[in-house]
């Protein structure tokens, strides 16, 4: 607690920072080693050799690392270390297996420790032996497992300098091994995960292994959504190399194009359509699939945030093609996520973009993240259509889903921003800024920009219509610093914040300058609610400033837009004002 790595949340201590490294003080050191000394000697090795399986552990596999003499006397030993409190019985994964756990980590840790490096490193590639054997047809269940004991017997190897073709041979296998896993923790979205085991799968590979340079592209993916924007250049500034080396031009061009979808730049989305545009025709000649998946994209993200979400959705019809075709389950899962932003954003009727969203449920492959994605996208467009208690049913259930994946830059920002959007629409400005503060602080702390730019404004406008106006200027500034100029979603909502602050500040020649601003941009883009939220500041300003007419006008601009889209809630309340000024 004194070095704060634990902090209070909600009532609770919760871990602020990795608790494994602590060390544990000489004296609990001590004790335990005392306990382990008072064992006989084949207890001690019983229970060593459970410690290298971890605090559970399984009969069969303690058999199989004991001494040949010893195998038989293994379960009377165990129960011996139960009724001594070492262990106790556990379930067990594994039929016909007996399983037992250890009462605390720290005996496990104390009985491991105790043994040489070289015993670890021999027990080690065992034990991964046996777990193979018992895993049968499960096997993929234990990539994870069977790599880490592979590559903790190839360390202990390094260590003592006995690295011959067999623990080189041990190594290649562990990477593979926590590739696989690493993969598929992408692949649901868990870029913690992912990054670790990928790490580490990398660590263990030759630096000119095909499977390495892949795997770099793959951990540069999760590195952004972790917003570990810091590491990703040294990266893909590797996989750049070494492909111009090799002459894989195809690595190389997937390379650029992970760096020019990159989070943390203010870079023009026109500026990035020359990569995408340059890379299409080579990687359709190497029949490179998931590089044109990454091209195509490109070009969706740039649709997009140049507001043309119709067009963007098209686009990205042909991305989930490319996607579908590399096997890239991970891509595919993330497109669902944009369609159904798409959904709640674009010119998609509220009533046709929920059965669409029920029909990316279905192909959600049981993804958290893609599930998540899709429920809180429901829940705006279900705010939208003013029901209010089947919007937060599933915004509360998206929401759960998304934050189970911990830190990401999309799933923070998918959350924030639709449910932040349901709230505003249901008149709930505090649990609208409840929802978007956090995420807009997160990614802001990140260095990330191309989502927090769209969030910061939204928030913004939350803040000033809830009257907390210097909070509001705060929030619109970090949006308008991180937009790009193009991106006419955030040029479009920073307008939209500020004019409400300036409004409410009696500054109506500003905000009325800033709310023609706003209308102008919405010119050839389909986001209704945007175009119908900046005919609608600006019907605010004139109605202030007196100007009934001019005001009626832009309402009933503004009442088109949400009609259009179905937003029945804000449609009521731009015609209750337009009653007011007849």
């Amino acid at each position: 607690i004194d070095d704060e790595l634990l902090r209070r949340d909600d009532g609770h201590w919760v871990p602020a920072a990795d608790l494994t490294t602590i060390p544990i003080p000489p004296t609990i050191q001590a004790l335990l080693a005392a306990r382990l000394d008072r064992l006989g000697g084949k207890e001690r090795q019983v229970i060593e050799r459970a410690s290298v399986v971890g605090k559970v552990f399984y009969q069969g596999a303690v058999s199989e690392l004991a001494p040949e003499p010893l195998r038989p006397e293994v379960g009377s030993h165990l129960m011996t270390l139960v009724r001594k409190e070492f262990i106790r019985p556990d379930h067990s994964d594994f039929a016909r297996e007996s399983a037992f756990r250890f009462r605390h980590i720290l005996i496990r840790d104390a009985a491991y420790n105790g043994m040489p490096k070289e015993t670890r490193a021999r027990l080690h590639e065992a034990f991964s032996s046996w777990l193979e054997r018992a895993a049968g047809e499960r096997v993929a269940e234990y990539e994870e497992l069977l790599g880490y004991h592979l590559e903790q017997a190839y360390r202990y190897r390094m260590e003592l300098g006995t690295v011959d073709d067999g623990a080189r041979a041990m190594a290649d296998r562990a990477a593979r091994h926590l590739a696989v896993a690493g993969r598929r923790a992408l692949n649901r979205s868990d870029f913690t995960a992912a990054g670790g085991l990928l790490g580490r799968s990398i660590e263990l590979l030759p630096p000119d292994d095909p499977l390495r340079l892949e795997l770099l592209l793959d951990l540069a993916q999760a590195l952004m959504d972790l917003g570990e924007f810091s590491r990703v250049d040294p990266v893909l500034d590797e996989i750049t190399e070494r492909a111009r080396g090799s002459g894989d031009r195809g690595l190389e061009l997937r390379a650029e194009l992970v760096r020019s979808f990159r989070f943390d730049t203010t870079t023009a989305w026109e500026d990035r359509r020359g990569a995408a545009e340059q890379a299409i025709p080579v990687l359709e000649e190497l029949g490179d699939e998931f590089g044109l998946y990454l091209a195509h994209r490109q070009l969706a993200a740039i649709h997009w945030t140049q507001g043309r979400s119709g067009a963007s959705e098209e686009e990205l019809e042909r991305v989930m093609e490319h996607a579908r075709r590399a096997g890239a389950d991970r891509a595919f899962l993330f497109l669902i996520h944009w369609l159904a932003g798409a959904q709640v954003w674009g010119p998609t009727p509220v009533d046709k973009g929920l059965r669409r969203c029920e029909a990316l449920l279905e192909q959600s492959q049981g993804s958290r993240f893609a599930e998540g994605s899709v429920l809180v996208a429901r829940a705006a467009l279900e705010a939208m259509a003013g029901r209010a208690e089947e919007s937060r049913k599933w915004g509360a259930r998206g929401r759960a889903m998304l934050e189970d994946l911990g830190r990401g830059v999309v799933s923070t920002m998918a959350a924030a921003s639709r449910l932040g959007l349901a709230e505003e629409i249901l008149g709930d400005l505090e649990r609208a800024e409840a929802v978007m503060r956090p995420a807009v602080e997160t990614l802001f702390s990140m260095g990330e920009k191309s989502f927090v730019s769209t969030l910061a404004a939204q928030l913004a406008r939350v803040l000033a219509l809830g009257g907390k106006l210097d909070e509001a200027a705060k929030f619109v500034e970090l949006g308008r610093e991180a937009s790009p100029a193009d991106d006419w979603a955030s040029q479009i909502s920073w307008r939209s914040a500020l004019t409400q602050v300036l409004a409410r500040r009696g500054d109506l020649v500003d905000a009325e300058r800033l709310a023609r601003e706003g209308v102008a941009l919405t010119d050839g883009v389909d986001y209704l609610n945007q175009m119908g939220e900046a005919w609608a500041d600006l019907g605010y300003v004139l109605r202030l400033s007196g100007r009934r007419d001019e005001a009626a006008d832009a309402l009933r601009r503004a009442l088109a837009m949400y009609e259009a889209k179905g937003n029945v809630v804000s449609g009521g309340h731009t015609r209750a004002t337009l009653s007011e000024l007849a």
